[in-house]
């Protein structure tokens, strides 16, 4: 499964030391290596009832994310819960405004998307 990742890509799935970063050139592999590394965590039998929170800037790098881990690594999309994938808006959105805007704001109910 992990058959195709390059030398560096190798370093990113199997580093255990606390939070990657990637940074590298446009074309070079990133988003594979993500989505290898996310594909090994969810695998992982010790992450029980913890989440991954996967946060992208656009909904077409959340896309591009999600197909990778459909069609290489045979992960299961859309991710169940307690798992999230998505943008930094839907994020925020799904689990600190609409749960808590409405105590922030005085309102009496939850806010609604329009």
């Amino acid at each position: 499964m992990y058959s195709k990742l390059s030398d560096g890509q190798r370093k990113i799935l199997d580093y255990n030391q606390g939070t990657v970063v990637v940074k590298a050139c446009p074309g070079s592999g990133k988003t594979y290596s993500l989505a290898a590394r996310i594909s090994r965590l969810l695998r992982e039998p010790d992450l029980g009832k913890k989440g991954l929170a996967i946060i992208s800037f656009t909904n077409i790098a959340c896309r591009e994310i999600e197909d990778k881990l459909l069609t290489d690594f045979s992960t299961p999309i859309p991710l169940s819960h307690p798992h999230f994938l998505g943008t930094i808006d839907s994020f925020i959105n799904t689990f600190i405004f609409l749960p808590f805007g409405h105590l922030i704001m005085g309102c009496s109910s939850r806010p609604e998307l329009v």
